[in-house]
């Protein structure tokens, strides 16, 4: 419980400080830190949000993440004006379902 309140206040609280379309160049960015700092929102969420809004294989890994995020938002770029962390955990609910939510 304690972590699904923890990714619900996450999502919330930092919903609106970046757009879909920020964190896609970032991720996309040659510049280490900048891409650093769109891989560790992108991970940030996936572990925050494992196991209670998604569920992704514990082999998973960043890079794959990461991935999948950017093939999603490229491949939907109507989607990217919305907030950042609502896009990622989107994306991850619906590559990786719990069982259920199928």
């Amino acid at each position: 419980m304690k972590k699904l309140f923890a990714a619900l206040f996450f999502v919330s609280s930092s919903a609106h400080a970046i757009t879909g379309n920020e964190l896609l160049a970032s991720l996309e960015n040659k510049e280490p830190g900048i891409q650093l700092y769109g891989i560790g929102f992108v991970t940030a969420i996936a572990d925050i949000t494992r196991n209670t809004l998604q569920c992704s294989p514990a082999v998973s890994t960043y890079g794959q993440v990461k991935d999948v995020v950017i093939k999603y938002m490229k491949e939907n770029p109507e989607i990217r004006h919305f907030p950042a962390s609502q896009i990622v955990t989107f994306i991850l609910k619906q590559t990786w379902p719990c069982k259920g939510e199928i």
